[in-house]
């Protein structure tokens, strides 16, 4: 993942594209559009990071399934790898979309978090985003929050 947001980083600032971003955080939603000169696209691509199995910590703790169509990633339950589920489809040789579920299973018994990403690509350039998830610590509120970006 780490080479791929740095690829997808680096075509979207050449392409000079822009994006509009909405973000709802415990019900309350907001939305702005912004120009390709006001975004730094390795800064908002940046979470999807997070997704990066080529870890030598991960090494033997990830099942791998693939097809003609896609690739499963999914962690087995006897590891604590925090990336959960990653899957790649392709059309025509070419990403068409990127799914993957990221959970914090380190500090469960005083807080939860949990990821859920999406990618859609066309021509092999990410087009749109979507980054959802909640938090909850031990006596508060459960705060859920969802990203929705699509870039022009």
């Amino acid at each position: 993942m780490d080479s791929l947001v740095a690829a997808q980083s680096h075509l979207l600032f050449e392409q000079q594209m822009g994006f509009k971003k909405e973000v709802e955080i415990a019900g309350k939603k907001e939305t702005k559009r912004f120009k390709a000169q006001e975004i730094n696209w390795s800064s908002e691509l940046k979470i999807f990071k997070s997704l990066e199995l080529n870890k030598s910590s991960f090494s033997g703790g990830i099942d791998v399934q693939s097809d003609a169509k896609g690739i499963i990633y999914r962690a087995k339950k006897t590891t604590k790898i925090p990336v959960k589920e990653l899957l790649i489809r392709f059309d025509n040789g070419k990403i068409k979309t990127i799914t993957g579920v990221y959970q914090d299973d380190d500090a469960a018994a005083a807080f939860i978090s949990r990821r859920n990403f999406k990618m859609n690509f066309v021509d092999g350039m990410v087009r749109s985003f979507e980054i959802s998830g909640i938090q909850k610590m031990v006596m508060t509120d459960t705060a859920t929050f969802q990203v929705m970006a699509e870039i022009f």
